[in-house]
């Protein structure tokens, strides 16, 4: 049962990786297509630019309230910034 436990930790810690690895690409995408800089986007998401820089290159993982103020800020819906698919688990 433990190991079952730590399989799935690990799981879903691959999981959350690879989606984030993903919004931080879209929100890249987007932010480049809006023009807009991304100073004027971690003001937006009230962080500094060198938080930001560290979620945009996954280094660090985009909570779900900063998700959001991000899509607010790029004029788009969460699913733009969640790909189809993203949160399927990896085996």
């Amino acid at each position: 049962m433990r190991l079952q436990l730590i399989q799935t930790d690990r799981m879903l810690s691959r999981m959350d990786q690879r989606v984030n690895q993903l919004v931080a690409a879209q929100m890249m995408r987007l932010l480049s297509e809006s023009g807009a800089d991304s100073a004027a986007m971690a003001d937006a998401l009230d962080m500094s630019e060198t938080t930001l820089a560290r979620r945009l290159t996954s280094q660090t993982i985009f909570t779900i309230a900063e998700i959001a103020r991000a899509a607010m800020f790029l004029g788009c819906t969460l699913a733009d910034l969640i790909p189809s698919g993203a949160t399927e688990p990896v085996a």
